[in-house]
């Protein structure tokens, strides 16, 4: 019926809504691993602690990169503002 990027494409919208069905998306691919992998040696006792460091390392690594840019001249919020939707 719709394909994949019909699907993707209404994440894009930026909505409250599109935002928190990708964290649950993403945050449940990781309970997946955390559950079903017992040999990668992760404690399960720890999985929020490890997704929330998870978390914060995105973040950090977001907001270092876009400070980066933006000393070398580019705003990248505004060149994401020019791309036209899907």
């Amino acid at each position: 019926m719709f394909g994949l990027d019909t699907w993707l494409a209404g994440f894009s919208d930026g909505s409250t809504l599109a935002v928190v069905a990708l964290v649950a998306i993403v945050l449940g691919g990781i309970f997946f691993v955390y559950m079903h992998y017992p040999d990668l040696g992760i404690d399960k006792g720890h999985f929020f602690r490890d997704c929330g460091i998870i978390l914060a390392a995105s973040l950090l690594t977001f907001f270092v990169a876009r400070t980066a840019r933006r000393r070398q001249g580019v705003d990248v919020d505004k060149l994401a503002a020019e791309i036209p939707p899907a």
